[in-house]
């Protein structure tokens, strides 16, 4: 029950089991390699190319941030999301990915460092790509409902088809303007309260209680956590991205009527400041879930 309220306290978007993987390459000239790797998708500044077979498919939990592909062998999963860390070979990012990891490999596409990994995702075997564009994170998963070896070899295709522009300007966040008094105005009201840090190491003890996220990067999501997507009406949903960790970044419901004004702005841009949320629980029920209760 204690991982149960941990995992939906801290929202966790997925659990990988990872394994080794090879190769790597950055040519997007489909057409002479023979493989059938034709079908162009653009993100950001990324230029990629799938099997021409592949079909977009509308998955239940597909969005504007979350494709899924099927394809003769299986189905490719592409997802964009906030820049974790602006270096995927870091040991820090490495360790972060690596709690449930067999082994990892770091490659290079183009100029843009990135982490490949094997893994079961949807108890299919897969590999998984991730890297940055000038906006997101991407990752890219290559799943078979064949084999491991058919997952590789898929794999190896895709990734001799990834090219990304490096000269295209890097996407900057705004940040809200945070000025020593009002630093000092929101310490001096919540400067007691317990932190994320405290939270995360503890989530049992802080049930119905609030906490403060500083200095965090907040992103509008479209990410309802298990068992909340009847809230969508009432709550939207924005990612706290505290330290470039997957581990640290946590998924906050804020009432739509009580700040809208926020729900605007988040619309427009990403944002930097601090907040308070509040961890309890729905309709009795022993998930957690985080509301926000104030910002800077």
């Amino acid at each position: 029950m204690k991982k149960r309220l941990l995992t939906m306290l801290l929202a966790a978007v997925m659990t990988v089991s990872i394994a080794g993987c090879s190769g790597s390459g950055t040519s997007s000239d489909s057409s002479s390699s023979g493989d059938n790797y034709t079908k162009e998708v653009k993100i950001d500044n990324v230029t990629l190319y799938l099997p021409e077979d592949a079909v977009e498919s509308n998955e239940d939990n597909s969005s504007d941030n979350l494709t899924w592909y099927k394809t003769s062998f299986g189905k490719i999963r592409i997802a964009k999301g906030v820049i974790l860390t602006d270096n995927w070979h870091s040991d820090t990012t490495i360790a972060s990915w690596s709690e449930e990891a067999k082994s990892m490999e770091k490659i290079m596409i183009g100029d843009e460092k990135a982490l490949i990994c094997v893994l079961d995702f949807n108890s299919k075997p897969s590999y998984m790509v991730n890297f940055n564009s000038n906006e997101h994170r991407i990752g890219i998963v290559i799943s078979s409902d064949k084999s491991e070896e058919n997952a590789k070899e898929e794999y190896e295709k895709f990734i001799k088809h990834i090219s990304i522009d490096s000269s295209a300007p890097k996407a900057t966040t705004t940040t809200t303007e945070t000025t020593p008094s009002a630093r000092d105005e929101f310490n001096k009201k919540y400067g007691d309260l317990p932190t994320w840090k405290d939270v995360k190491y503890d989530p049992m003890s802080y049930i119905g209680k609030k906490f403060t996220i500083t200095d965090a990067t907040y992103e509008l999501d479209d990410y309802y956590n298990y068992n909340y997507r009847d809230t969508e009406a009432k709550y939207f949903v924005f990612s706290a991205e505290t330290t470039g960790s997957y581990s640290d970044r946590w998924y906050v419901y804020a009432d739509r009527k009580e700040f809208d004004w926020l729900f605007k702005q988040l619309k427009e841009r990403n944002l930097k400041g601090n907040i308070v949320v509040k961890a309890q629980f729905k309709d009795g029920t022993k998930n957690g879930l985080v509301t926000l209760v104030d910002t800077q």
